[in-house]
């Protein structure tokens, strides 16, 4: 795996991190981040297309728990 590589994938461990942290301020920029992480989205190279997929799963989770706990009140 090239130097390159392992620095996309840092930084797209971060943004996992991150989107965990502050998902109640993402919503004004999730064109910004979808733009950020499309290009590995599509990637060939799975070891890219994995963790960029994760980000959205990050959100896609916390929406749906939210929305399970509004439901339930």
């Amino acid at each position: 795996m090239t130097n390159n590589i392992q620095i996309i994938l840092k930084t797209l461990q971060c943004l996992i991190d991150f989107v965990k942290s502050y998902y109640d301020y993402l919503g004004d920029f999730y064109a910004d981040l979808w733009k950020a992480t499309e290009n590995f989205i599509r990637d060939k190279r799975r070891e890219l297309a994995v963790p960029a997929i994760e980000i959205w799963n990050v959100i896609a989770i916390e929406d749906k728990d939210r929305a399970s706990s509004r439901s339930e009140v």
